[in-house]
């Protein structure tokens, strides 16, 4: 019985019956113009596999292909019957009204006159009743993908030739998808456990383990997917190349069940380990805070955790599917690489350097240095990074800073008319990352520092360097008496 909807589902129509087939699928291409793909069985327990039209929207099936019995059920109560593995055996695709491949017991057939005539393209030497899967996926009249077996088949001049793409390791090619020439999904699928048919009898390998794979090259390189549910792949429905849907099944242990069925929805291009876009800042001292920004880290943390290098972290101020807030931790040293680690992967690996001032030279001065030449040792200073003193509101800019590595900073700062007093050196990067080396740097006081004495060495300061300039002047201007 086929069932059809106007509406989004709110209401259903029964559609023309179909004495003794069973419908496997049905390939919209239109609300009126339809294939399907189905299994009839006669009266005498004969199955053959059949290819029908519809050009009414299902309402009247014209048949287009029958394929040759491929078996004959007695009847007995311990006979085992085929129809759980037809959707194995066979599939179809169509690219448009005219052209349409299918895959019938191992071979691979093709149509391109609307199902009229059928040549066969693809032949598999024996068939035996084993579970191998046999699916295809068809582009558009010259592209189509195929799996048969481990094998992943691609054609890109109508199905004169097909080149193998891909073997699968360990298990069979259980579907394939594709979007066009480039881009395509795939389930690999292997069998461990058994599961005992209710009649008793023989018993039927089940689902255990799989993986989905995709490739945007053709072919030529293929990434495994991580989906949030662990199971074994049966179908994919390709959209575009971001978005898909996927059908697969649990696995449970004992095997005493097929285990429990799950559909799954990718968006993202079907990959849901984490991903890392960027960190802010990209220093920080430890325990300073950074912002981890990227996708697919999971609603809440649960068992997820994020590494700095092989420290794990431990102060989390939020976590988002998008945003994580984290503290750098204790005895991260060094470059290092951040990474976020969830149940469906490890994300992509984000250079980090923690921030740290560790020692100043001089520790000291007097006020009124005219001017200081600070030297700072540390680590993860940035080209462009300022320094400053800091004690309470109290705050000195260095009047100029030079990065000399990522270890090392010569800064100049003038301390005329600076309160005395006990400062911290403070780094800060471009990129906002901020490290201070507590009580690092203190101002002296000039003995007696009245106000008195303070205008002296002041004025001491500034007769220095005005007789500094004067020299040079007296210098420079012998020197242009002698060229004359």
């Amino acid at each position: 019985m086929i069932e059809k909807t106007g509406d989004g589902g709110a209401n259903w129509s029964t559609q023309g019956l179909l004495p003794n087939i069973a419908p496997l699928k049905l390939i919209p291409l239109n609300a009126e113009d339809l294939w399907m793909l189905g299994v009839e069985i006669t009266d005498a327990g004969k199955f053959h596999a059949c290819i029908l039209r519809s050009s009414d929207g299902g309402r009247r099936w014209t048949r287009q292909y029958t394929s040759p019995q491929f078996w004959e059920y007695g009847g007995t109560p311990s006979e085992i019957s085929p129809l759980p593995l037809l959707p194995y055996w066979f599939d179809m695709d169509a690219a448009d009204a005219d052209t349409a491949w299918a895959a019938i017991l191992g071979n691979i057939i093709k149509s391109e006159d609307g199902g009229n005539s059928w040549t066969t393209q693809v032949l598999k030497p024996s068939f035996e009743f084993e579970l191998l899967f046999h699916r295809v996926s068809a582009v558009d009249p010259l592209n189509a993908w195929a799996a048969c077996g481990p094998e992943i088949l691609r054609t890109c001049d109508g199905g004169t030739v097909w080149t193998s793409r891909h073997t699968v390791a360990g298990g069979e090619a259980a579907d394939i998808a594709a979007v066009d020439g480039h881009t395509a999904w795939a389930a690999r699928v292997t069998y461990d456990y058994y599961y005992p048919l209710p009649q008793g009898g023989p018993v039927w390998m089940l689902p255990h383990e799989g993986e989905f794979l995709k490739t945007v090259d053709g072919g030529e390189t293929w990434t495994p997917q991580y989906p949030p549910e662990t199971c074994s792949p049966i179908e994919i429905i390709s959209v575009d190349a971001a978005s898909a849907w996927a059908a697969g099944v649990k696995p449970v242990t004992p095997p005493a069940s097929p285990g429990n069925g799950v559909v799954l929805r990718t968006t993202g291009g079907g990959d849901a380990r984490p991903d890392i876009v960027s960190l802010a800042p990209g220093s920080a001292p430890a325990g300073g805070e950074i912002t981890i920004a990227g996708r697919d880290f999971g609603e809440t943390q649960g068992a997820s955790r994020v590494l700095f290098g092989d420290v794990e972290a431990t102060g989390y101020a939020s976590w988002s599917d998008t945003h994580i807030r984290v503290a750098v931790p204790r005895g991260t040293a060094g470059a290092v690489e951040v990474r976020v680690m969830t149940p469906q992967g490890t994300s992509n690996p984000v250079p980090f350097r923690p921030l740290a001032v560790t020692s100043v030279s001089p520790a000291s001065a007097l006020q009124f240095a005219v001017p200081l030449n600070l030297k700072i040792d540390g680590s993860g200073f940035q080209p462009g990074a300022r320094v400053k003193l800091v004690m309470g509101s109290s705050i000195i800019h260095a009047a100029s800073t030079r990065v000399i590595d990522e270890h090392r900073i010569s800064a100049a700062l003038y301390l005329v008319g600076v309160a005395p007093g006990v400062y911290d050196v403070v780094v800060a990067n471009p990129d906002g990352g901020e490290d201070r080396l507590q009580g690092g740097f203190t101002v002296n006081a000039v003995c007696g520092s009245g106000s008195g004495t303070a205008l002296l060495v002041l004025g001491a300061s500034l007769g220095l360097l005005s007789l500094a300039g004067s020299r040079r002047l007296r210098k420079l201007r012998k020197a242009g008496a002698r060229k004359r």
